[in-house]
């Protein structure tokens, strides 16, 4: 695992290993943690924006193998190091492996947006000092 910022060279590998054709946000993150396997990225986790909202993407082959949690935590203390305060996600209420991981880090679930009966996204919020405490208040 290492720690990137996110510049023209990172987005072709993150193409050319097809992880951003399933999250494109990605390639809008200001840093990620990727993992590698023989010089291919098989999974990445960055945070971008304001908010400090969390992607995560592991490539098909590699999931359910424990690499998303795994490289969340990575996620988790490069964002503490970088003095942010929070992180926050996104992810749909229906998918139950992400609901765990999520949970598993200690993510909160701050609120649940129905966008139709189908389609429902939770929000989540992690916070580890006090100006994110207030602001997950």
């Amino acid at each position: 695992m290492r720690i990137v910022n996110v510049d023209k060279n990172i987005i072709t590998k993150l193409r050319e290993s097809g992880i951003s054709n399933e999250m494109k946000s990605l390639e809008l993150c200001d840093w990620l943690i990727i993992h590698e396997d023989q010089n291919r990225i098989i999974g990445a986790v960055g945070v971008a924006t304001t908010f400090h909202i969390t992607q995560l993407q592991i490539h098909p082959e590699y999931q359910m193998k424990g690499l998303g949690p795994l490289i969340y935590r990575e996620m988790i203390k490069e964002a503490k190091r970088r003095n942010y305060s929070f992180v926050s996600t996104y992810q749909e209420a229906s998918n139950i492996q992400s609901t765990k991981m999520h949970e598993s880090t200690h993510f909160s679930l701050m609120f649940r947006i129905h966008f139709s009966k189908e389609k429902i996204m939770d929000v989540r919020f992690m916070a580890w000092n006090r100006k994110g405490k207030i602001l997950e208040k």
